[in-house]
């Protein structure tokens, strides 16, 4: 495995046996970090998206479910733009990545500000766990989405708009048409856009 090879890597043989190089336990600490940060993001499949939850949706998507779709969209859609895809997929998988802690926190639970410092205080700790080699430049990359400035985040806000549509028409059968409605609704509310009305018409929401 990687890990080992790169524990091995910090090893030599002496003649009195095996004897660690001082750069040994820092690799060490840095595997441990590293598996804890994988294991806290693969929880993300475990959490269910609370709002279909609450619509009462039987066995709802996961909110890796909702990151792989938003992921696909914006992949398709910066290619399609001319923007920097690389970047955009960074933020289409760290969108919702807090929520591996804090859970899927619908609208109306808390005040906004306060899901935003939450969210934020969350995934600084869960990024601290990687190397400072990427975990800085993993959150400019959040920073970047939450404040929703570039043509790069606003196409991944649109994309996770347009996957919550999506899923919304997926589920109309177990919803009741006003709940249906209403995810439709706050769908096309968030999307950033001149005319949401068009980009949802051209989705055929």
């Amino acid at each position: 495995m990687i890990l080992n090879l790169k524990l091995r890597s910090c090893c030599r043989n002496t003649s009195i046996g095996f004897i660690m190089d001082p750069d040994y336990w820092k690799a060490i600490r840095g595997s441990i970090r590293l598996l804890d940060f994988i294991k806290a993001v693969l929880d993300l499949k475990e959490v269910r998206r609370q709002g279909w939850v609450n619509a009462g949706i039987s066995d709802a998507e996961s909110v890796a479910d909702h990151t792989f779709g938003t992921s696909m969209i914006t992949m398709i859609l910066s290619d399609m733009a001319g923007c920097d895809t690389e970047r955009a997929l960074k933020m289409a998988l760290l969108h919702d990545m807090a929520e591996a802690v804090t859970g899927d926190i619908v609208p109306g639970t808390m005040p906004s500000y306060k899901k935003r410092e939450r969210e934020r205080k969350v995934i600084n700790e869960m990024l601290d766990r990687l190397p400072d080699t990427i975990q800085y430049a993993y959150k400019a990359v959040w920073r970047e989405y939450t404040e929703c400035q570039t043509d790069e985040a606003i196409l991944v806000h649109n994309a996770d708009r347009l996957d919550m549509a999506i899923q919304a028409k997926r589920y109309g059968p177990q919803m009741t048409s006003a709940s249906l409605a209403e995810f439709l609704k706050s769908a096309k509310d968030g999307i950033i856009d001149s005319n949401p009305e068009l980009v949802m018409r051209e989705v055929r929401l």
